[in-house]
């Protein structure tokens, strides 16, 4: 009998001390978290997104631009399609106003069959009156250089802010990209009654204005490893200050002080080809680059969407899409099946052109699919390092991985090349002058705003060129790992 109860009192004390430890690692974790900012800006973003996928989008205005009209099927003759899909053709200097006029005409009718956004731009009224000049343009020349040619539907074309538009490298994203600009050396936080800066001789000062309106407070990932509130420029190039002065409030006196920006640099100054593709696992930390979904690149884009089912169990992952040129998003969605069991649902309409250079391949004019949008309930955290090269179906892996709860984005918005995309080709039959646009349009709210050239933007701002060690410094300095799990990352740069 004594035997039996002191087994049974053995027993009762080894219960007792596994929920006494169960209880210590359970409390312990929620002094990590509490008062840490990591976690604070985690839970913010967590309920942004999630309030922004509980709203319902009925896409009206999207809706306005998806126009059926018969005679846009039949713009293209046969014999036209034929000439456009032979291939490029034999490059001429010079053309005859006939052969100039023909290329005009099938450029112009290759649109209204079979571009995604033809509606958005204004449609067959507004086109047909270009293609009218551009003929005018050259009337009474018995010759007309190629490259006279080129500027002439260039410069017709200009007020086309379409990322995936464009006439033999053209692209009329250029001037018209927003940019992210900081200011390194003034870090605010945030109290009760508003933004205070501590200065570097430890005195407090109350944010009060700034001079320029453009101006915000954001969340922001410093050089340093550090997160708190910075001052977000974030505008085109061309309209953006050098300087600006600062109002704030100091023991009572309303002072102010100039700040110089400084202007972020992308990790390439333009977006990439090859994927680079790298996968590294160390300790809790899984860190994924890859700067491209081009098919060229077969056989690294399956070890990459492969990497998906490698990575599903791993509590903090660290994706690197900075200057990731897009390509085919097939790889992605195999990638995020095998992370989560499902394809990714973003929150978004989407209208595809039927028409015939692309074989009419349904029997509707738009093939139209529409989303409100799923969040995936995952545990531990994605960060995806972004910056404004990142584009296409770069911006298209950046908001699947938006998609899964806890993910942060680090670093700038995204190049904008996302509202117009299905990328097609073509080359002139006479002049070989290549063009090319995409048969998508695409609605990411319920207004349709046109983000190419703007991009989506992060969660947390940062400098992309120096986003890699920010976001290393920071996870050890909020105890999210430990410089051992973060070896390969180092090592990674």
């Amino acid at each position: 009998m004594k035997n039996k109860i002191s087994i049974i009192t053995v027993l009762i004390l080894f219960l007792l001390i596994l929920v006494s430890c169960a209880s210590t690692t359970q409390i312990t974790e929620e002094k990590n978290t509490e008062g840490n900012i990591f976690y604070e800006f985690r839970s913010e973003i967590n309920k942004e997104r999630k309030d922004e996928y509980s709203k319902h989008y009925s896409y009206s205005d999207f809706n306005q631009y998806l126009k059926t009209v018969s005679s846009d099927r039949n713009a293209l003759s046969s014999s036209e399609i034929s000439r456009l899909k032979a291939g490029d053709g034999i490059q001429k200097s010079f053309l005859t106003y006939q052969e100039m006029e023909e290329d005009v005409n099938l450029f112009f009718n290759a649109l209204r069959a079979n571009y995604g956004a033809y509606y958005y731009w204004g449609g067959f009224e507004r086109f047909d009156g270009l293609r009218l000049s551009v003929l005018e343009e050259f009337k009474g020349k018995r010759k007309i250089g190629r490259d006279e040619l080129k500027i002439a539907l260039t410069k017709a074309t200009s007020f086309i802010i379409d990322g995936h538009f464009g006439i033999e490298g053209s692209n009329n994203l250029r001037g018209e990209e927003y940019w992210y600009y900081y200011v390194p050396e003034v870090c605010l936080e945030k109290t009760e009654e508003g933004f205070i800066w501590i200065s570097p001789e430890e005195e407090i000062y109350s944010f009060l204005s700034c001079d320029n309106p453009e101006v915000t407070i954001e969340r922001t990932l410093f050089p340093d490893g550090t997160l708190g509130y910075g001052l977000v420029q974030f505008v085109k190039q061309k309209d953006h200050h050098d300087t600006d002065v600062l109002y704030f409030e100091h023991n009572g006196q309303i002072g102010n002080m100039e700040i110089v920006w400084k202007e972020s640099t992308p990790l390439h100054t333009k977006s990439q080809r090859n994927p680079g593709f790298l996968y590294l696992k160390q300790g809790k930390v899984t860190y994924i680059r890859l700067r491209s979904f081009d098919t060229k690149y077969v056989d690294q884009l399956e070890k990459f969407q492969d990497s998906g089912s490698a990575a599903r169990n791993n509590s903090l992952l660290v994706f690197d899409l900075r200057s990731n040129g897009g390509g085919n998003n097939q790889y992605m969605n195999t990638w995020f099946e095998h992370l989560t069991g499902k394809q990714p649902d973003v929150k978004r309409a989407e209208g595809r052109r039927n028409g015939p250079l692309n074989d009419f391949k349904f029997s509707e004019s738009y093939k139209v699919t529409k989303s409100q949008g799923t969040i995936v309930n995952r545990s531990g955290t994605v960060i995806i390092l972004v910056d404004n090269q990142c584009g296409s179906s770069g911006e298209s892996a950046l908001n699947a991985l938006k998609t899964l709860k806890n993910s942060i984005a680090i670093g700038t918005n995204s190049i904008g090349c996302e509202t117009f995309g299905n990328q097609r080709g073509f080359y002139l039959p006479n002049s070989a002058i290549w063009f090319q646009y995409g048969t998508d349009i695409r609605c990411f709210s319920n207004t349709m705003e046109n983000l190419d050239g703007k991009g989506f933007l992060p969660d947390i701002w940062a400098d992309p060129i120096t986003a890699h060690d920010a976001v290393e410094k920071m996870l050890i300095k909020y105890g999210i790992a430990s410089p051992e799990d973060l070896k390969d990352l180092i090592a990674s740069k």
